[in-house]
Formats: structure tokens, sequence, C-alpha cells
């Protein structure tokens, strides 16, 4: 358990960095082309329209909204199910949920480094704080609910189903 504890830190960490570099120097390197390549060929035809209003995308769609919500009901009907098929897909899924967040909120770095350096803006963060939510909700589900440990107990796992079940449209209608 520890390893994977590890492992998934770790690649989340790098996941986070990787996609904040890639932005950065891909949003740079644009910055870069449009202010100084105008009289070239093809290259004074770009332009870096509104990059910093790409990142309405990211918190525009509501997905990262579902995403923690969701995880918990599929959590509580999965636990209730006594299904492993069930409990081993929703362990991969909070995996992968985690680490296409932290390739999100690497975007976000990255925009905001470019931003910062070409420009002298920052970002708001209040439209990723949603996104920081769902990002903690996935990495816990995905690094540390294991419903086989709390299906011996049939009270535990009762009370465990209804409070995932009621924790999802609380934790939807807060975000």
């Amino acid at each position: 358990m520890q390893k994977d504890v590890a492992d998934m830190v770790k690649a989340i960490a790098s996941m986070f960095a990787f996609f904040a570099v890639a932005t950065f120097l891909s949003l740079l390197g644009l910055d870069l082309l449009v202010r100084n390549g105008g009289g070239l060929p093809v290259i004074g035809g770009l332009s870096a329209h509104g990059y910093a209003e790409a990142l309405g995308v990211l918190t525009g769609t509501g997905l990262y909204r579902l995403v923690g919500p969701v995880f918990l009901m599929a959590s509580a009907i999965a636990l209730a199910l006594r299904s492993a098929y069930l409990d081993h897909m929703l362990q991969l899924i909070g995996k992968a949920a985690a680490l296409l967040i932290a390739a999100s909120l690497g975007l976000v770095a990255g925009h905001w480094g470019v931003l910062r350096l070409m420009q002298g803006r920052d970002i708001a963060l209040d439209p990723f704080v949603p996104i920081v939510i769902a990002f903690a909700l996935a990495t816990i589900a995905g690094l540390f609910f294991r419903p086989e440990n709390y299906r011996a107990s049939t009270p535990v796992r009762v009370v465990l189903v209804g409070a995932l079940a009621l924790a999802a449209p609380i934790t939807l209608a807060m975000l």
C-alpha cells in the first residue's frame, strides 16, 4: 500500500509539473512569435487571441464539478453491491481522474506563468476551487478508499453507504 501511494503521489506531481512546463513553453513560444514574428510568412498571421481567457474552458464546462460527487455516489453503489470488479474499477477511475485533474491544474499553472511573465497579470483562483476539491476527492478515493476493507462489518458498511450517498448530492450542491 505504501509503495502504491508513493507511486501515485510521484505520478501526480510529475503530471502536474510536466503539463505546467509544456503549457508555459507553448504559450511563451506563441507569445514570442506573435510579438516578434510579424514579418515572417505564416507566423505573421498568428494571434495570441485570448489565451488568458482560455482558462475558462477548464472552469466553464462543469465537468470537474461533477467528478467528485458522482464518484462518491458510485462508491456508495459499489460498496452496497459488494462487487470486487466495481471496487477495482473505482480505484482505477479515481487514479485516472486524479492524474487528469493534476494535468489540468498544470495547465493553469503554465498559463499563470506566461501571463505573469509576459503581461504582468495574475489569474483569479476562485473558479479553480471546484477543480481542486474534485482533485482532492479523486486522489483520496484513488489512493485510500478500499471498499473491501469496509465489507467485513455490515453496520459499518450500511453507515458508509448512507454517508457516501448523502455526501454526493450535498457536495454537488456546494460546488
